[in-house]
Order: C-alpha cells, then sequence, then structure tokens
C-alpha cells in the first residue's frame, strides 16, 4: 500500500472538545460514532503501514488572512473565532505520530488550496487518498472533488466523517460516485491488509 494515503481533515479540538462551537452543532451519537471509526481507520493504517497525512486549519489571531469576506466560511470563522490559538491544535488519537506529515491551511474549504498537500503527496509517491474528517458535506466533499481533480484514486470514509443532519450525509452519499467511491471503515480495513502470502 506504499502508494495510499489516509487523509485526517480537521481532526481537531474546534471538532473535538466539547466546549466547542462546532462541536456542539454535531448530533452526539453522530460524534461519537464518528471518532470510533475514525479510530478504527488511524490505528489500521498505522499498523498496516499506510501513511497516515494530517490536514487542518490554522488561523492568525487577527484573521488577516480572511480578509473582509461578505459570506461563506471566509465570513463565518472569524465572526465565531474558530480555528486560532488552541483550538486549532490537533488531538490525539488523530494527532501526529512520529514523522506524519501536517499540512496546515488558511482557512480554505478544500485540504488542498493555499497548502503543501499535494506536492508533499505527490513527493510519496502517493496516487490513492482515503479521507476522512469533519465536515462530511463541506471540506471532506470539497476535498475528495479537488483529489479527483488533480488525479488521485479516491475513497470517502463516510462513517468516519461527521456531519449536521441525516439529509448532509445522503446527499454526499448520493453525488460521492462521481469522484470516488465512498466506502466504509472496515473497507478500508480489508483493502489495505496485505495480500495472504501463496503457499508453495
Amino acid at each position: 500500500m506504499g502508494d495510499s494515503a489516509l487523509l485526517l481533515n480537521e481532526f481537531q479540538r474546534e471538532w473535538l472538545d466539547e466546549d466547542a462551537v462546532l462541536h456542539r452543532m454535531v448530533p452526539a451519537e453522530e460524534m461519537r460514532s464518528v471518532i470510533a471509526a475514525a479510530t478504527r481507520a488511524v490505528e489500521a493504517a498505522r499498523a498496516g503501514g499506510v501513511l497516515v497525512v494530517h490536514s487542518g486549519v490554522r488561523l492568525s489571531p487577527d484573521y488577516a488572512e480572511l480578509g473582509a469576506a461578505l459570506h461563506g466560511l471566509r465570513a463565518d470563522l472569524p465572526r465565531d473565532q474558530r480555528f486560532a490559538g488552541e483550538r486549532a491544535d490537533l488531538v490525539a488519537p488523530f494527532a501526529p505520530v512520529g514523522d506524519e506529515y501536517v499540512s496546515w491551511r488558511p482557512g480554505t474549504v478544500s485540504d488542498f488550496n493555499g497548502s503543501s498537500l499535494d506536492q508533499y503527496l505527490r513527493n510519496q509517491g502517493v496516487t490513492r487518498l482515503y479521507i476522512a474528517g469533519f465536515a462530511l458535506h463541506v471540506c471532506v466533499l470539497a476535498t475528495a472533488v479537488h483529489a479527483n481533480d488533480l488525479g488521485y484514486d479516491v475513497s470517502l470514509l463516510g462513517d468516519a466523517s461527521g456531519c449536521f443532519t441525516t439529509a448532509q450525509r445522503a446527499f454526499v452519499e448520493d453525488v460521492m460516485h462521481h469522484y470516488g467511491e465512498h466506502i466504509s471503515v472496515e473497507a478500508f480495513v480489508e483493502q489495505i491488509a496485505p495480500e495472504p502470502a501463496l503457499s508453495r
């Protein structure tokens, strides 16, 4: 699986701390389920020698890089004081271990925009990208679309990605086939399992 990577998107305190704005927007049972599935995925990837890569949003205290936006995330992030300071920290077991790479981006929706992610993945020989994280219907989907456009074979780990409503999840499941595959963590674990040795 040397050509594959598991991309963990925004497993940061802004999503995972119980008092954070975004954490409270995800239904509690959904959050528990996503964390359990994502933990299974990252543990399997590390045990199986699959490259684990982290992506997150890290913004300056004055949000100057976002400008004076009227709409969208560029307007929302400063208003709610998100992803600056310690709120941007990655959270175990999703924080980097050893030399796992972290790609920071300045409030863009796709992990590839404004970051070194594509350059890093290509220099590691990655052609197959598994994606998990937050939010499924926003940054995870945007990253999957962008990865497809860049030529990666994309697999979105749906049960390891969180959203706010069942309608949002259904939408992603409905459209994801245009950009890659939508699979479960257990399917991911099966795909990365080493081939059995041939008996002689």
